[in-house]
């Protein structure tokens, strides 16, 4: 499941200063429901989907929208890569995301070169039954 916790882009936010994508320790300590240990900060999604300091209530349940909310197709989801900064991240989403739109536009071109093919082989045969065999 692709979930806030497994996502580079969660980071902790402590008197305006923000980190680079939250510690393995903090992220464990979230999946263990332990979050209530990280009051001192408040947790956010780099990408602005979501943010304790701005709506307080989310700290309430930290491991439920953290952990518990399926984020496939749904939000800006990169995995976690150590030691890489945001954005470094952004950019390697970006190509992600380019390479798949290529991909599907590449799949696309070929369904409708196929789709061309068949037509010229029907057609190709169609006029050779309409001539009457002439070879």
């Amino acid at each position: 499941m692709k979930s806030c916790n497994n996502c580079h882009f969660l980071s902790k936010n402590n008197m305006g200063l923000q980190t680079n994508s939250l510690s393995s320790d903090d992220r464990k300590k979230i999946s263990d429901g332990k979050g209530h240990q990280l009051l001192g900060y408040t947790l956010l999604c780099h990408k602005g989907v979501w943010d304790e300091g701005i709506a307080s209530q989310l700290r309430e349940d930290r491991y439920a929208r953290i952990c518990g909310e399926n984020r496939e197709n749904f939000c800006f989801y990169f995995p976690v890569h150590k030691g890489m900064s945001f954005k470094a991240a952004e950019e390697l989403e970006t190509r992600e995301q380019e390479y798949t739109r290529t991909n599907k536009s590449n799949r696309y071109t070929l369904y409708g070169l196929l789709i061309a093919a068949f037509g010229l082989f029907a057609n190709a045969v169609l006029i050779y039954f309409k001539l009457g065999n002439p070879l």
